[in-house]
C-alpha cells in the first residue's frame, strides 16, 4: 500500500488571516469573527462553482455609470443559477441564525421564502434593482415587500456576494476601472 503524501493545508486568504488576527487580539469578538469566518468559507465554496459571466456593456453606458458613480453590474449580468442561489440563501440564513444574528421567527420566514423559488426570484430582482442604484430611477424604498422580515436584506446582501464577486472579476478583465473612486 502506497502512502500518499500529505497535502499542505490551504493558505488562508488575507481576509481570513485578518479575521483570525482580530479574534486573537480581541477575544471578546470571537463569536462575531467565527460568524464571519463561516460566511467567508461558505461564500468561497459557492464562488468556486459560479461561472465567470460574459458581461457585454456598451462603452457609453459604462462611462455614464462610472461618471454618475453607479454600479456597473445589471441584474441580468449576474450568473444566478437559482438552485445554487437558493442553497446559498438558506446557508447564509442558517449561519446568521446559528450565531444569533437572526431572530428565530425571522429565520423561519426567510427560509420558507427561500423554498418558494418563484417568490425568491422576483424578490431578489426587485431588491437588487432598487438597492443597487444601477438604474438611477428606481425608488430604493421599494426594495422589499412590506410583509418580509427586515433582516431579509442582510441575508440577500451576503448570499449575493459570491455571484457579484464573479461579476467583478469579469468586469475587471474587460473594463477600464482605474478612475473608479466610489465605494461600491
Amino acid at each position: 500500500m502506497t502512502d500518499r503524501p500529505l497535502r499542505a493545508p490551504r493558505a488562508d486568504t488575507r481576509e481570513v488571516a485578518e479575521l483570525k488576527q482580530i479574534k486573537a487580539s480581541q477575544p471578546e469578538l470571537a463569536a462575531a469573527v467565527d460568524m464571519q469566518l463561516a460566511l467567508v468559507e461558505m461564500q468561497r465554496r459557492v464562488q468556486g462553482r459560479v461561472p465567470l459571466p460574459w458581461i457585454q456593456v456598451d462603452p457609453e453606458w459604462l462611462r455614464g455609470q462610472q461618471s454618475a458613480g453607479r454600479p456597473l453590474v445589471r441584474f441580468a449580468d449576474i450568473p444566478l443559477e437559482w438552485s445554487d442561489f437558493r442553497l446559498t440563501f438558506r446557508q447564509t440564513a442558517d449561519i446568521l441564525q446559528r450565531f444569533e444574528a437572526l431572530e428565530r421567527d425571522d429565520y423561519q420566514r426567510i427560509v420558507a421564502f427561500g423554498r418558494d423559488g418563484n417568490a425568491l426570484q422576483s424578490l431578489v430582482r426587485q431588491w437588487y434593482e432598487a438597492s443597487s442604484g444601477v438604474d438611477g430611477t428606481v425608488d430604493p424604498r421599494s426594495r422589499v415587500p412590506p410583509d418580509t422580515p427586515a433582516s431579509i436584506e442582510q441575508v440577500l446582501v451576503l448570499a449575493l456576494r459570491p455571484f457579484l464577486a464573479r461579476c467583478a472579476e469579469a468586469l475587471a478583465q474587460r473594463a477600464e476601472l482605474t478612475g473608479w473612486s466610489h465605494g461600491h
